[in-house]
Order: C-alpha cells, then sequence, then structure tokens
C-alpha cells in the first residue's frame, strides 16, 4: 500500500445549493436587509424600555443593578452552586 503526500493541495467540499442562495447570493440582500432592519428596530425597543422604566434611571435609580446582584450572591449556595464563589465575592461590599 502507497501512500501519497498531498502537501500543496487544498481538498474542498462543495457549498451545498441551498446555503449558497441564502449567504452568498445578491438576490437575498433585500431579505437580509429587512432582517437586519427588524432586528435593529428590537432591541432598541427593548433598550429603550429598559432605560425607561423603573430601576435605571429617575427615581429607583440602581434598582436593576441591586437586583442583579443579589440574585447573583443567593445562587452561590447550596450543593451545585451557579455562581463561582471568587465572583460573588467581587460583589459583596462589606
Amino acid at each position: 500500500m502507497t501512500t501519497r503526500a498531498t502537501a500543496g493541495r487544498a481538498s474542498e467540499m462543495p457549498e451545498p445549493s441551498i446555503t449558497h442562495f441564502l449567504f452568498a447570493d445578491t438576490r437575498m440582500a433585500p431579505v437580509w436587509l429587512l432582517v437586519r432592519i427588524y432586528l435593529g428596530f428590537l432591541w432598541l425597543m427593548a433598550g429603550t424600555g429598559k432605560m425607561m422604566e423603573g430601576g435605571w434611571i429617575g427615581a429607583g435609580v440602581g434598582g436593576a443593578v441591586k437586583g442583579f446582584a443579589q440574585g447573583a450572591l443567593h445562587q452561590t449556595t447550596g450543593e451545585h452552586p451557579q455562581v463561582m464563589q471568587w465572583y460573588a465575592g467581587s460583589w459583596r461590599t462589606s
């Protein structure tokens, strides 16, 4: 049995036609543009909602971060803690 070296030659697998059409064909560009605009709109609306509700600005400033920190500290105990002690230690102030 003889083994041949394939140095210098690249082997290529053919791209499936559906992936070529979805990701490399310029006819799909308008579809991807609409998808990107829609996702950007959703992202902006979610961010605006978070900023306008309590916990981030206004009377309840810091409430959202405080809730996140308390939830992380609560998950450090038990048989299988979900938050490591070194991470929880960075949240403790006293």
